[in-house]
């Protein structure tokens, strides 16, 4: 039976990176507790190197992790320094399915629309790996930056739990696919909304995907995000509040948040505008049944269609 190792970073004494009122070990503990519980679910054999705000250096994660005798491990941490997105590290020598793992994770990690900045090696001395947690174990082991704690835009990955617990599911299923083991589908619990992470449409014939903010029980694309994804140019007056988007035809006027105004192919309408961290954000219902689309919800996606075969999905 397939064991995994998940070791928290930082801990106790050492709060790791802080930054926006969030400190990376109570955001390591919270991913590594969402998933313990996914891999457990998946009846994997799972343990965690802390459950609580405890001292938790490498060399007890290690100890515990030879004591656990895994199958894998993993070391979840969050990043800083001004950078944006998610990232993992393996060995300079990887072991057996350790860059399969990194693979898995990352492409989970872009299903909940992260971007990724790829799968790294640091060289420490004599020529051997920097981080003692993958030097000292003999088993694969990578470790994992979720996301950057001091980056506006990575905030709204990780500021609520359903956006951690996302994260940790994140992790779970890249694990469960190196592992060979079939992902269970969501249990839908009653009152829980599932948080829409990636819209993806045809447009005039092209294919856009655009991230999608879960915010206060509404599904929100950025805006700029949406418009640049097909070829538009959006600048920000920040005294004004005005957007101004030169666009392809057909074109979007200047708009201003919390009054949005479009004429998008030829119909004029007003939608939900919301500024979050420093985002423009749009209700993406809203945008796509304006657009002609008709919404559905099934099986925990979001689909637009269109007569025209222009479709869009949200995942």
């Amino acid at each position: 039976m397939s064991r995994v190792f998940i070791s928290v970073g930082h801990g106790g004494r050492d709060p790791g990176a802080v930054a926006n009122s969030f400190r990376e070990s109570d955001l390591a503990l919270s991913v590594a507790t969402f998933c313990l519980e996914e891999l457990r679910r998946h009846k994997v054999v799972a343990a965690t190197s802390r459950t609580s705000d405890i001292d938790d250096d490498v060399n007890r994660q290690v100890r515990l992790a030879r004591e656990f005798n895994p199958t894998l491990a993993i070391d979840i941490h969050f990043n800083a320094g001004g950078g944006k997105g998610f990232e993992v590290f393996h060995s300079i020598n990887p072991r057996k399915n350790e860059i399969n793992l990194c693979r898995n994770i990352e492409a989970e990690f872009k299903e909940i629309g992260q971007n990724s900045r790829g799968l790294k090696t640091r060289v420490g001395n004599n020529n051997t790996d920097f981080f003692g947690f993958i030097r000292m174990l003999e088993m694969p082991s990578v470790i994992v930056e979720c996301a950057f704690i001091d980056n506006a835009l990575d905030l709204l990955m990780f500021n609520t739990k359903d956006r951690q617990k996302a994260m940790g599911k994140a992790i779970a299923r890249g694990v469960l696919e190196t592992l060979n083991i079939p992902i269970l589908r969501d249990v839908d619990e009653e009152g829980e909304e599932y948080m829409v992470t990636r819209l993806e449409l045809t447009r005039n014939g092209k294919n856009i995907t655009t991230s999608n903010i879960f915010h206060e029980g509404k599904n929100y694309v950025e805006l700029r995000d949406y418009e640049e994804s097909y070829g538009s140019v959006v600048n920000f007056d920040n005294a004004t509040k005005n957007i101004a988007v030169t666009s392809p035809p057909p074109r979007i006027p200047d708009v201003k948040f919390n009054d949005l105004k479009f004429n998008i192919e030829g119909n004029k309408f007003e939608i939900d505008g919301q500024m979050l961290n420093d985002a423009n954000l749009v209700r993406a219902r809203d945008l796509l049944e304006n657009l002609g689309y008709k919404v559905t919800w099934e099986n925990n996606i979001v689909i637009g269609e269109r007569l025209d075969k222009n479709s869009c999905k949200f995942k």
